[in-house]
């Protein structure tokens, strides 16, 4: 039902809730590309992870291929910042914000952070359906690296 379109000529209703997300000017969305050159991800049975627990905002994590994975986080500007600015310039920043002709989105590209790679994989591994899959058997980085 989710890729049935709603209508002729619109999107299907998933697509339209990836694009809500995505455009609405209301919330700062980020986007977390991490790649390694020799440790794997994990791929869950449900095809996502939420990387960050009971917050005011909403992330998801998933497998790009073996050795990348991505987070997307979609948080309302003015909890991000709560208690480090007045709630006048907040609402002033979030005002000039809106008015931009585009919404940007930040995409930040990281290499060989083993740190989240353990995070991410104990993620997949605690949120999973029943399996998760990985290319190789082992070495995979389930724990942060000590240092």
């Amino acid at each position: 039902m989710l890729l049935m379109p709603l209508a002729e000529g619109r999107p299907n209703f998933f697509e339209e809730m990836i694009k809500g997300l995505l455009e609405n000017r209301k919330m700062h969305v980020a986007a977390f590309v991490f790649e390694y050159d020799s440790a794997r991800c994990l791929l869950s049975d449900r095809g996502f992870s939420q990387p960050i627990e009971d917050g005011p905002h909403m992330a998801f994590s998933f497998n790009l291929c073996a050795t990348a994975f991505m987070h997307y986080i979609f948080a309302d500007p003015a909890t991000l910042v709560r208690g480090l600015a007045s709630p006048e310039f907040i609402a002033q920043a979030i005002a000039s914000w809106e008015r931009l002709p585009e919404k940007q989105i930040k995409v930040t590209f990281l290499r060989n952070n083993l740190a989240m790679l353990a995070r991410y994989n104990r993620r997949v591994v605690e949120q999973c359906y029943e399996r998760v899959y990985c290319s190789v058997k082992d070495d995979l980085v389930l724990s942060e690296p000590p240092f």
